[in-house]
């Protein structure tokens, strides 16, 4: 059986790691999009928005997730030109750098390490244990370093 991808907290148990409130946060991926998250409190999940506009699914649903992983990372370029012009980048997820976790009502920053194509990303805290996350769905985004960011 492969390792799990990330480590679960016990039901009811708030996010740690020096976690804060937080209820939204917007980010800059790039020159042409805005990526935003909402905590709804009725569900319990983070909703995500596109440069503004709620982001739903085939039949009017919106996507939600338990948690949000944001994976800060480099860019390298790749010599694809999509259709509108521009270059095509990729991010380099091995190495290691800043992450953000949004669980339940809070965010906790820490960090990400990846030291070979094989090992599983680990995230940690700021005294370097796990991120814990609330068991559900999960999003990771790969956003660039030093990407503008918004939280409230």
């Amino acid at each position: 059986m492969p390792p799990p991808f990330f480590a679960y907290r016990p039901a009811g148990q708030v996010l740690g790691g020096g976690a804060t409130p937080a209820r939204e946060l917007n980010l800059t991926m790039g020159e042409r999009t805005t990526t935003g998250w909402a905590y709804d409190d009725a569900s319990g999940r983070w909703l995500r928005f596109t440069d503004g506009t709620p982001h739903v699914l085939d039949g009017g649903a919106r996507l939600s997730f338990a948690n949000i992983v944001i994976q800060f990372c480099r860019y390298q370029t790749t010599g694809v030109i999509d259709s509108s012009g521009s270059d095509s980048p990729e991010a380099v997820v091995l190495g290691d750098g800043e992450a953000w976790v949004l669980s339940g009502p809070a965010l906790a920053k820490g960090r990400w390490a990846k030291p070979d194509a094989p090992a599983i990303t680990r995230y940690v805290d700021g005294a370097g244990g796990p991120l814990l996350l609330q068991p559900g769905p999960t999003w990771v985004m790969l956003a660039p370093v030093g990407a503008s960011t918004v939280v409230r």
